[in-house]
């Protein structure tokens, strides 16, 4: 009975074929193919092919009508003829053409304006390839995310991203993992869903747990609070108890925590990664962050000492040797009665004193050699009366300098001879 339905509806379909390429044809009457009535009839034959379980003919009789339809400026119907050529590859175990297929008819619906339509195509054959072809799937699946958050309808779009995530897990691709959950977190956010977004958290933390990155995983906790709420929630103490049993290293009360229901809940591929957490070392983490960071603060002490030794060395290499200043005792009186002088005293002492004991400082009145004779400033040896230079005592300023002798005090006439403009500078000279 049943050979006999199907032989039944498979000669209906040859006749339709028939009929329809007549309406295909030209004549001087006719002079353009009727497109519309042609699609209709491969339509119809496609559909008594389906049923007469002749898939490989209805699916080149639902070609023809997408071909058909397209030529007739209609993308909607073409879309939904290849959808349906499609469907009969998908039933001949011919997954791969049938995903393309499917992927051909989402284009015609976004190009028709109907992206909701594309969005749900595509998941179709996203569905088709999870088994066989897990990359085409994910391409398909993040297609028909990005469709439906085009058209705005945001809540719809994290579903397909969900799936995203869930293959990369597959895929033991974690950095996709996280980017996927990332994207869900942004669409729940934007939408206000703040329990999506708790669970969402919740789902970050175990992958990064997975894959031995605490440090990562507690910033995710930290940054989490910025949802509102979520400090109050659930997810965020089972969470704080899961990171302090994971940097305790405590495995046992990491499997006691991930059988909750709030782990069992996540979608499976995270609900099995929650079951399968280990501590990654046999030791405290928290142990290794003391530690590392008490021997990056040795690093830093010894570089900032040996920066300032060598500081300090430089200095000492490159520091002048401190001037030396002669120096009196206090009851006797300066025999040059000025720094400025005793500055003049040097230059001409240079040679006979501080030449020949150059390591030396002398401090005092003998050592100095200021005596009356020495400084060679009398009466007699100067010379230099009032009368032999020739000019009035108003155009002349002598200096007086006052030495103490065997405890007498005399005062002698200090005078230059100047040059014309160069009265302070000659002065200034001392006794040379």
């Amino acid at each position: 009975m049943a050979n006999s339905l199907s032989e039944k509806k498979i000669r209906e379909g040859l006749l339709l074929l028939k009929e329809a390429d007549k309406c295909l044809q030209t004549s001087w009457l006719k002079w353009k193919p009727d497109y519309d009535n042609a699609a209709d009839k491969f339509m119809k034959a496609g559909t008594a092919f389906k049923v007469g379980k002749s898939y490989n003919q209805a699916k080149d009789a639902f070609l023809k009508a997408a071909d058909a339809h397209a030529k007739n400026h209609s993308l909607f119907h073409s879309g939904k003829a290849l959808e349906q050529a499609g469907a009969m590859l998908k039933e001949m175990k011919k997954l791969d053409e049938a995903a393309e297929l499917m992927q051909r008819a989402g284009s015609l619906y976004q190009e028709h304006g109907t992206p909701d339509t594309a969005a749900l195509v595509l998941i179709k054959a996203a569905k088709m390839c999870e088994g066989t072809n897990t990359k085409k799937a994910i391409e398909l699946y993040q297609s028909a995310g990005e469709l439906r958050e085009m058209d705005d309808k945001l809540r719809e779009a994290a579903e397909p991203y969900a799936k995203v995530t869930q293959l990369f897990i597959k895929l033991q691709k974690f950095e996709d993992v996280v980017k996927s959950l990332l994207k869900q977190l942004e669409l729940y956010a934007r939408i206000g869903n703040t329990a999506m977004q708790y669970k969402v958290i919740l789902g970050l933390t175990v992958v990064h747990l997975a894959q031995s990155d605490y440090v990562a995983a507690d910033k995710c906790f930290k940054d989490a609070f910025e949802v509102g709420g979520f400090g109050t929630s659930d997810e965020a103490e089972a969470i704080e108890e899961l990171l302090q049993a994971y940097d305790q290293s405590d495995a046992d009360q990491i499997k006691t925590i991930v059988t909750k229901p709030l782990f069992r809940n996540l979608d499976n591929e995270l609900s099995k990664l929650a079951r399968d957490l280990k501590p990654s070392d046999e030791f405290n983490i928290s142990e290794q962050h003391t530690e590392l960071r008490l021997l990056s603060s040795d690093i830093a002490r010894l570089n900032v000492d040996e920066t300032k030794a060598a500081g300090d060395k430089k200095h000492k290499t490159s520091e002048p040797p401190p001037r030396q200043r002669l120096e009196f005792d206090e009851d006797e009186e300066n025999p040059l009665g000025s720094d400025e002088n005793a500055g003049g005293l040097e230059t001409a002492q240079g040679s006979e004193t501080l030449n020949e004991k150059p390591n030396e400082v002398p401090t005092t009145h003998d050592e100095v050699g200021t005596t009356y004779d020495d400084v060679s400033t009398t009466h007699d040896e100067v010379s230099t009366t009032h009368d032999e230079v020739g000019t009035t005592s108003d155009e002349h300023s002598p200096s007086y300098v006052g030495v103490e002798n065997n405890g007498e005090s005399e005062s002698k006439e200090n005078v230059t001879e100047e040059g014309p403009g160069d009265e302070d500078d000659d002065f200034e000279g001392g006794l040379c």
